[in-house]
């Protein structure tokens, strides 16, 4: 008996960035609705930085967020979203569309976090890492003019003497101005790379301190006098009401990969496979040409090959099938369990190669 293994998603959509295969809309908001979805976002209060996160920075209306940045009695006050205890999830493509309103002295971000960031030892595949799918400002440090550009930063090992950390900053690939302008920004996070997109256009891609956790979504607005965003306005942000120093966001998605893992070859998802009874790899005897297995039991409890699947998507529907044709009185079994839990499969005990799922 030969076999092949497909794991494949049963529901697919499309995104703006141009990548293979099929995908999945595993969570999002389009924030359509008059205030904050508290079941998807805690909203941050208290002091960060140079300024003040409150509740009453954010707003929802008219079909978007708005996390605006204003001056009241000299104290700053800014917004501040995250997913943490409420969705995180690890690899795919997350994706959010937004219009940038930034000033001097402060950035607006779309970002994953780890819960375990702080842990050190230079190992972000089980530690996970800060991952900045944007940060925009309107200026740098020394004035210069960033209102077209965004950066993108790694950060692993903690913020203390450990710290490491690989970032660019990018133009923008075209169309109008990254500010007052709606553009899509996302990044494709893999097993072993970061690859990132403004509108569709890849952008900047890195091999260094990929996660292999899950993380939950940030988005941010912070504040800073002097550091890499310019110096705070002299007079300030304005008042709530008449300030224009915002970010607004459409919405944001996570889309799962609709994974097709042949002979378990997808990057990292699989352990290795181990034998039972007299099994081993045939190179070229399986279905089509391709690598299968060869089982040929010498025992009543059969012979099989396994392997572990790590890091699919809670409550994603998935597909196992596989090719294989038998000899005469043998049944091949092609299945799956949660660990722990108990065996599902199909079966077949025909002599020329079928689908079994």
């Amino acid at each position: 008996m030969r076999l092949i293994l497909a794991i494949l998603f049963l529901a697919t959509t499309s995104f703006a960035a141009p990548q293979p295969g099929a995908w999945a809309l595993a969570w999002s908001d389009e924030f359509d609705g008059a205030s904050v979805d508290t079941a998807k976002w805690n909203v941050a209060s208290g002091a960060r930085r140079d300024a003040i996160n409150t509740p009453s920075a954010i707003t929802v209306q008219s079909g978007y967020l708005t996390l605006k940045t204003y001056t009241s009695g000299g104290t700053h006050y800014t917004g501040w979203l995250g997913t943490d205890g409420k969705f995180d999830n690890a690899y795919g493509y997350w994706e959010a569309r937004v219009r940038f309103h930034d000033s001097a002295g402060m950035w607006s971000a779309f970002w994953l976090q780890s819960p375990t960031i702080n842990s050190t030892g230079n190992n972000p595949a089980a530690n996970g890492a800060e991952i900045d799918i944007f940060e925009h400002r309107s200026q740098d440090s020394g004035g210069g003019n960033l209102t077209n550009s965004l950066s993108y930063n790694i950060h692993w090992d903690g913020y203390g003497a450990d710290h490491k950390s690989v970032g660019t900053t990018v133009g923008n690939p075209g169309g109008s101005n990254l500010t007052d302008n709606w553009h899509t920004y996302g990044i494709r996070w893999t097993p072993t790379a970061y690859y990132f997109y403004i509108d569709g256009v890849q952008t900047w891609t890195t091999t260094s301190g990929v996660s292999n956790k899950d993380q939950w979504i940030y988005l941010t607005s912070e504040v800073e006098s002097g550091a890499w965003a310019g110096a705070i306005p002299g007079a300030g942000y304005g008042s709530q009401a008449a300030s224009v120093t915002k970010m607004d966001i459409d919405y944001v998605r996570f889309y799962a990969r609709a994974e097709i893992a042949e002979n378990g070859d997808f990057e990292g998802r699989f352990g290795t496979w181990w034998n039972v009874e007299n099994a081993y790899w045939s190179a070229g005897n399986g279905a089509n040409s391709s690598d299968g297995a060869r089982l040929n039991p010498t025992g009543s409890g059969g012979a099989s090959v396994n392997r572990i699947v790590y890091g699919l998507v809670p409550l994603m529907p998935y597909t196992l099938s596989g090719n294989s044709r038998v000899a005469s009185a043998t049944t091949m079994r092609i299945g799956a369990k949660n660990y722990g839990g108990s065996d599902t499969w199909g079966t077949s005990t025909a002599a020329t190669f079928t689908n079994v799922n």
